[in-house]
This record gives structure tokens, C-alpha cells and sequence, in this order.
């Protein structure tokens, strides 16, 4: 049996390591960054050369090399944690040259896919600077025309709130969203936001701060467009449980401003409906009554009140008159007996004149005689009054007998047994003389 060579094994091992450590299989030492940038590691950890020579690029100030060597590494290494470590050195490369929208991006992309291989708070909170510092409220510049960056702060801050809604930074994250839009004068996406912070976050101290700025948000909007009170409502709603929550708050006084400007915003609506509904055109008193009163009863103390109290009085006025008015109409329309007279607007029964039988002709109706009248000294006998002038009473004309025509001749007739042709004279009842 041949004995081996004492150093043979030694060779062979060696061989290996260096054909793993070629083919990047295996880390050759580690490598530890300051805690001011993404890649942080906590622990050391050992990577490939590759990126031990990217990481002495960055070491020398040389970014754009330096993360070319990490985009290689990313692409070529098999280790999950390494190409999470190169895509987190790339964002600060871009950081460090200026680019932070390309920093970003990189971040973001860790995030995404490899939140388990690298200190995933502390890169939210970067990503969180860069929205702060680089584009809430920054100008971009491309040839000659300025614009604004504030829609990719928005974007990354949605994106950390998205990402990791329970991680510390979110509900920072969320609050700056939702006052910037607030600041931009959308006031429904603001509104949107600090609502949906609030249900996320009920025991957050930003959720204190979210209620009044959205109470405020409401009021503004309600300011622009708000015909049936909804917003001011929904704000008086929002105000009342800050104050009901949080007595003891810092924003106490801004909250009950607040509440004072929003019923004065209400009774001025009510009293503009008010003033409407007594117009000529569009008049309507029980309903410009019922704002108008409500102005008076519930916002007394907004100025309001004042402006809607002579109104009141005035379509109280014209109400009772016309009360009083409809009530005398009522007592002056006289009874009637539905059994004897004949109902308003139609006529009395008319007898039909009679006919005679005979002629056809209408026999004309005769007057009815006088009223007997009793004559003085007659011992209540009463005699009737005889006709004459002045009197009044026309002796109606004497009847005249009718008149009988005689019957119509009839026609010749022809005898049909004679064939000579004679006609024969038409019989009569008369008799010739």
C-alpha cells in the first residue's frame, strides 16, 4: 500500500479554495460598513472579492466604479444576501453622486424583494430623507424649465406606507403624504390621507395631530363648494372627538377656532338658503321660516344670527297675515242648503216647454197669476188685482183654435186592365156642385 505524501491533502484542499474562491462560491474575508449608509450589515458578514474590490472603490471616492462592480456582483453572485448588499451599495452610489431619484429607485428594489437580507428599518428610514430633504418642496430643472419633485416625495412616501405599514417610519410617512397634498390644495386626497392615518394609527401621537388637520382640511374645502353641510358637519364631527380624546393637547386652541369658524360657516349657509326662499321667484315661507329659525335657535352666537333675525321676523309677519287673510275669506262664504239650492256654478232644473200633439208647435207657457191681495176693509178677504196699466199684470192673448190643413191631392193614377192608355181622375170625398 502506497503511503501518501504528508502534504498531499493539504494541496488538495487548497486547490478547492481557491477554485471556490474564483468562482466567487465562498467569501474571502468581510467587509463592515459605517451605519450612515443603506448597506449597514449589524454583524460582519463575508462576501465574494468582487465585492471586496467594489467596496475599496467606494472606500476611495470612486461611486460611479464602485457601483459598476455592484451591478456585476448582483448579476453574478448566487448568494441572496450578497446581491441584496450590492443592490443597497448601488443606491448609495447614486446618493453619493447626486442622483437620489436613482437612489431610490435601488432602495426601493431591496426593499421589495430582499427585505429579509438587509436592515430593512434603516432603509425606510433613507428613503424617508431622501423625501424630505431632496424633493418636499425642491425645483428640478431640464433645459431651462423649472418643475416641481414633489410628486416623487409623495411617491416615496406612499411607497414606505405601502411597503411597511407597521414599520416606525410609516406613519411619519404617511402624515408628511397627506399635508403635502394639503399644502398643494387637493384637499380630497388630503382629506383621504389623514383618515386613512388616523384608522391605521388610532394610538399614534400623529393620529392627535392627523384629526385636527383633518378638521381643517374640511373646513377649507367647505369654504369652496359645500351646499348640504356634509364637510362642516364631518368637521364639527372630527373636532369634538380631538376634543373629547386629547383636553389636555397643545392644539386645543387651534381646535376650537376651528369649531367657531365652522359653525359660523354652517349659519351662513342656512341663513343664505333663508334669504333665498323669501325671493319673489322662489318664494317659499314655511321653509325660509324653518332655515332662518335655526340660525336664530342654534348658531346665536355667530354674526350671523343677527343678519337672520329680521328676516325671520319678516316671514313670520307675512305668515300670520296670510293666516288672518285665509280666515276671514273662510267666515265670509255664506252656508247653503245643498237640498234646495242649486250649487255654485250650475244652473236650476229648466222645465221643457210643451208640444202640441197635433201641430208640432211649442205651446207657450203661461204667466203665473199675481198674488191675491188682501183689500182693506174686507174683513181679510182678499180679491185679485185686475189688470191695467201700471199694474203690472197683462191679460195673456185668447187662445186661437188650430189650424187644419186639407190632405194633399194625390197623384193621377193609370188603370192597368185599360189598354187605351186613359188615366184615372183622382178620387175625392168631396161632391161637385
Amino acid at each position: 500500500m502506497n503511503a501518501s505524501h504528508p502534504f498531499a491533502e493539504t494541496r488538495r484542499l487548497t486547490r478547492l479554495v481557491i477554485a471556490l474562491l474564483t468562482l466567487g462560491l465562498i467569501p474571502l474575508f468581510a467587509t463592515a460598513q459605517d451605519d450612515s449608509e443603506a448597506r449597514d450589515l449589524g454583524e460582519q458578514q463575508a462576501f465574494s472579492p468582487l465585492t471586496t474590490e467594489a467596496e475599496q472603490l467606494w472606500a476611495a471616492g470612486k461611486w460611479k466604479k464602485a457601483r459598476k462592480l455592484f451591478e456585476r456582483v448582483e448579476q453574478l453572485s448566487l448568494s441572496s444576501r450578497e446581491r441584496a448588499h450590492a443592490i443597497l451599495a448601488q443606491g448609495d452610489c447614486y446618493l453619493k453622486s447626486g442622483k437620489e431619484w436613482k437612489a431610490f429607485e435601488r432602495y426601493r428594489k431591496a426593499v421589495d424583494n430582499y427585505s429579509s437580507f438587509i436592515p430593512f428599518n434603516r432603509v425606510l428610514e433613507i428613503e424617508y430623507e431622501i423625501a424630505q430633504r431632496h424633493f418636499a418642496g425642491k425645483k428640478g430643472s431640464f433645459v431651462f424649465i423649472k418643475y416641481s419633485t414633489r410628486d416623487k416625495a409623495l411617491e416615496i412616501y406612499d411607497h414606505i406606507v405601502t411597503a411597511a405599514p407597521h414599520s416606525r417610519v410609516a406613519p411619519r410617512a404617511a402624515y408628511r403624504a397627506a399635508t403635502m397634498a394639503y399644502e398643494d390644495d387637493d384637499y380630497e386626497l388630503a382629506i383621504e390621507k389623514y383618515a386613512k392615518l388616523i384608522n391605521a394609527y388610532p394610538n399614534h401621537e400623529l393620529s392627535a395631530e392627523s384629526r385636527v388637520d383633518l378638521a381643517k382640511t374640511l373646513v377649507e374645502y367647505a369654504k369652496l363648494a359645500d351646499g348640504d353641510g356634509l364637510l362642516i358637519n364631518r368637521a364639527n364631527i372630527e373636532i369634538n372627538r380631538f376634543l373629547t380624546l386629547h383636553p389636555e393637547h397643545a392644539r386645543v386652541p387651534e381646535a376650537q377656532a376651528l369649531q367657531a369658524e365652522s359653525l359660523d360657516i354652517e349659519a351662513q349657509r342656512l341663513l343664505k338658503l333663508g334669504e333665498f326662499y323669501q325671493r319673489s321667484a322662489h318664494e317659499r315661507l314655511p321653509a325660509s321660516e324653518r332655515y332662518l329659525s335655526e340660525v336664530v335657535g342654534s348658531y346665536a352666537d355667530t354674526p350671523s344670527a343677527d343678519k337672520a333675525l329680521p328676516l325671520l321676523e319678516r316671514a313670520q309677519a307675512k305668515l300670520a297675515a296670510r293666516a288672518e287673510q285665509d280666515a276671514k275669506t273662510a267666515s265670509q262664504v255664506p252656508a247653503t242648503d245643498d237640498a234646495t239650492t242649486p250649487a255654485e256654478g250650475t244652473d236650476a232644473a229648466v222645465t221643457p216647454p210643451a208640444i202640441d200633439p197635433e201641430t208640432g208647435e211649442v205651446v207657450p207657457t203661461p204667466e203665473a197669476p199675481a198674488p191675491a191681495v188682501p183689500t182693506p176693509g174686507s174683513g181679510g178677504q182678499t180679491t185679485a188685482p185686475s189688470p191695467g196699466p201700471g199694474t203690472g199684470i197683462t191679460t195673456p192673448p185668447a187662445a186661437q183654435p188650430p189650424t187644419v190643413q186639407p190632405p194633399a191631392a194625390k197623384p193621377p193614377q193609370r188603370d192597368p186592365s185599360d189598354t187605351t192608355g186613359k188615366w184615372l181622375l183622382p178620387v175625392t170625398d168631396e161632391v161637385g156642385e
